[in-house]
């Protein structure tokens, strides 16, 4: 062991004798701070005592931190107390983040504005420090690296520079352009902080940076004990964020030395802390990992799992932002709030100057007239831009309505063919008829055929989920036509056999184009079961491509019943009304999906149909 291994080292055996009071101290002084509520009689104070509780609370109890900072914030705007006001948001802004992002944001920014007016500068870098944390939450990550670095310009100019060790951690985990001795020159740094104000979840948070700083330099099983050691001292101190943290590191190193089962056992239990206390963002992070590892070692029953436990979360976050029932309606009945403080203290400075325009006479009453007028015209520009804004906000509501409706729709309408085969198979077994040990084999082949299609299913609405984010790239790959056309028919060859449906195709076995391997599998998935479905028995389905003006144009031609004009002509129209009515009937929802997909990569999709002839659609891919 190194010599300053050893000092680190050190330092965890003094921390874990200065901490063997500390929980104990900070449940002592909750309790207190709760029992002397009762005999606060200054109103001041006793918002003071709220916010101190929520602010102890929020590491840990975050239900109480919404509690006691919402006592907080009505007390401090009923008497007028801005910085009551300003700390009450602020918790209000922690307890959100990762649960609403929108009201997170909302609450920081509106403390940040009254601190700015206290020309309070420690909390105005803390509050820079916690919109940093928002933005690289949100993968803003740009303008997250800005904001923590100016967080940290804005504390060296404060008196008290307490929180700085905490905005050290931060710029460690949102800039990834630093030097190794520049991280070890910031560790060092953070931890002499921490340790200047005996802030000992931070001492932690301090070493779990230098644990991963070890590991990094080639000391891993020096940097994997330190981590393991400040683990116990999280647990110890009631520190959950920081011991979810710890979970996270240790399990990647786990997996890159290819211990896979403990690394799993890490982040099944980030997961666990993650759901318990509420940590949204780390929960999905611990979710996706656990995904890719199953999916990539071809683990059907767990990449289902998590793939599920992934997209219920993501499900339950958007039921949260709409019960919060945050539109830019509801924005203004609470800014009102804050507008009652702003506009007290506002009267104060008007009455200062009314005192001054006495003392100045009539001098003064042109200025004053000169500065009325102006101060209405930022207020209709204010007003205007509040408009837009609200404009804004409900378009992206419609937008977001439309997509969540389209997916439950697609989810309805694909998903089933599956499930229904799964369901037959499963039937025989316990109807006995499938006895001998090659019906088994090959029904078991069936099985892994059928769940090997839908992880191919999942990754398609998972990708189509990515793909509605801003900025999202989806990635194109060199793909043969026939494997591919081949696969998404998978899911149709039995309902082909039973109505002796021949699939004839003349594409050539040579044959690529370029697209994302799930949305081309996804498109001609549902324009084959379109075609099965509406064919007639003992008809033919035709496939063929060709490579005309620069794409690969497929061609599926059935030879059903056709389409009149009016319904080829709104096949592809995608309109929210039509979606309301198409999650029970399951009609054409996938053509509206698929012409979508097609238009994040350049590409077209159309059709030819006429009555009693049958239908043909066209698929284009760019070259």
């Amino acid at each position: 062991m190194s010599k300053s291994s050893h000092s680190f080292f050190f330092i965890i055996i003094i921390f874990c004798l200065l901490t063997s009071n500390q929980n104990i101290a900070q449940l002592k002084e909750i309790r207190k701070l709760q029992h002397s509520l009762k005999f606060t009689k200054d109103k001041k104070s006793l918002v003071d005592k709220y916010n101190r509780l929520a602010m102890l609370s929020q590491m840990r109890y975050r239900d109480s931190c919404q509690y006691y900072s919402s006592k907080a914030l009505k007390i401090a705007d009923d008497i007028d107390y801005p910085k009551g006001v300003a700390d009450a948001l602020n918790c209000q802004g922690v307890y959100y983040l990762s649960l609403n992002n929108y009201l997170s944001a909302k609450y920081f920014n509106d403390a940040f504005a009254i601190y700015k007016e206290l020309r309070d500068v420690e909390n105005q870098a803390q509050l820079l420090m916690n919109i940093s944390v928002l933005m690289f939450i949100d993968n803003n990550k740009s303008e997250a690296k800005k904001y923590i670095y100016n967080a940290d310009k804005k504390i060296k100019l404060a008196q008290k520079d307490s929180i700085r060790s905490l905005i050290l951690t931060d710029i460690l985990g949102m800039d990834p352009t630093l030097t190794n001795v520049k991280r070890n020159e910031i560790c060092k740094i953070g931890l002499r902080i921490a340790e200047k104000y005996k802030d000992y979840p931070m001492i932690i948070c301090s070493q779990n940076n230098i644990g991963i700083q070890l590991y990094n330099d080639g000391k891993k099983l020096e940097g994997i004990e330190m981590l393991r050691n400040s683990l116990t001292l999280a647990e110890h101190e009631g520190s959950e964020y920081v011991k979810v943290g710890a979970y996270m590191a240790l399990g990647e190193m786990m997996f890159d030395l290819k211990k896979y089962k403990e690394g799993i056992a890490y982040y099944e239990l980030g997961m666990k802390d993650s759901e318990k206390f509420g940590y949204t963002d780390r929960y999905l992070a611990f979710a996706d990992r656990l995904y890719n590892f199953y999916k990539k070692k071809k683990d059907t029953q767990n990449a289902f799992k998590y793939a599920s436990l992934l997209l219920t979360k993501q499900n339950e976050y958007a039921i949260a932002v709409k019960k919060s029932g945050y539109t830019y309606l509801s924005y203004i009945s609470r800014e009102n709030l804050l507008e009652k403080t702003k506009e007290k203290y506002k009267q104060e400075k008007r009455l200062a100057l009314f005192l001054i325009i006495i003392i100045l006479a009539m001098l003064l009453t042109g200025f004053f007239l000169w500065l009325a007028l102006k101060n209405r015209k930022r207020f209709v520009e204010a007003q205007l831009n509040l408009h837009k804004v609200s404009l804004e906000r409900n378009k992206e509501l419609e937008i977001s309505e439309k997509f969540n409706t389209m997916l439950i729709s697609i989810l309805a309408h694909d998903i089933r063919e599956p499930f229904s085969n799964i369901n037959m198979i499963t039937q025989l077994f316990d109807k006995g008829e499938i006895e001998s040990q090659e019906e088994i084999n090959m029904v078991m082949s069936e099985l892994t055929k059928i769940t090997s299609q839908g992880i191919s299913f999942m990754d398609g609405i998972l990708l189509w989920i990515k793909s509605q984010k801003h900025n999202y790239n989806v990635q194109k790959e060199q793909l043969n036509a026939v494997e591919i056309l081949n696969e998404a028919n998978q899911f149709f060859v039995n309902n082909q056999k039973e109505k002796a449906i021949t699939i004839h195709s003349s594409v050539e076995q040579e044959l690529n184009f370029y697209a994302p391997r799930q949305i081309a599998l996804f498109i001609f998935r549902n324009l084959l079961n379109n075609a099965t479905k509406y064919s007639k028995k003992g008809s033919v389905i035709y496939l063929s491509a060709s490579i005309e003006d620069n794409c690969t144009i497929f061609k599926i031609r059935d030879t059903g019943n056709g389409m009149c004009k009016d319904t080829l002509k709104s096949l592809f129209d995608i309109k929210a009304e039509f979606f309301h009515t198409s999650i029970n009937g399951g009609v054409g929802v996938a053509l509206k999906i698929s012409h979508e997909m097609l238009n994040k990569i350049q590409g077209k999709i159309w059709a030819e149909s006429e009555i009693g002839k049958g239908t043909t659609f066209y698929v284009a891919f760019q070259l």
